[in-house]
């Protein structure tokens, strides 16, 4: 039985399918994404791999700076520390959404920035651009997930995002997005 989850500012939507915060290891989870979707800035994972297996439609991919699209049933495993970031490809029929099935291995980190993005989202913490309104809770996120921005160096921003984080959990935002994770898991 899987989670879901609904995004309601852009209509996205996830199944976890496989907790990592319950049993360690990987992180699965499905992802519908609506027209003019797009899965945040380019990013690296120090530590992680993450794989793309294209369930319906087309999903546009650029990795290391090279965009490639993905049909249904293709997959694409990404190492760590590679830049990387996805989007809703335009080659898709009007209106179609695209699904992807997301692996994280390992997946604890994804999957606590996705459960705290999701429940800003469902609570209205999230501004119209899909960033939460919080700058806090911003970098409780970005803590929690462990993933780089690739358009920044590395050290300044795990300086700027641990100091947000212990902010946050001072504050109590910390406090209020660790509800959104399964009980019994570290935030």
């Amino acid at each position: 039985m899987s989670e879901a989850f609904r995004n309601p500012l852009t209509g996205e939507r996830l199944w976890i399918e496989r907790s990592a915060l319950r049993q360690g290891g990987a992180f699965v989870g499905r992802l519908a994404l609506p027209p003019g979707a797009h899965g945040g800035p380019a990013r690296l994972h120090p530590d992680a791999t993450e794989r793309f297996e294209v369930l319906a439609g087309t999903l546009e991919v650029t990795v290391a700076g090279a965009t490639q699209r993905l049909a249904a049933g293709q997959v694409l495993q990404i190492p760590p520390g590679t830049p990387h970031c996805f989007a809703y490809a335009n080659a898709n029929p009007r209106g179609a959404w695209v699904r992807l099935r997301v692996t994280m291995d390992p997946g604890a980190g994804l999957e606590r920035f996705l459960r705290g993005w999701y429940g800003l989202a469902a609570e209205g913490g999230l501004r119209p651009d899909g960033t939460p309104r919080s700058l806090l809770a911003l970098g409780t996120l970005l803590d929690w997930g462990g993933s780089v921005l690739a358009a920044a160096p590395a050290r300044p921003q795990a300086t700027a995002r641990h100091a947000l984080a212990r902010l946050a959990a001072w504050s109590g935002i910390a406090g209020d997005l660790a509800r959104h994770l399964p009980t019994g898991a570290p935030a």
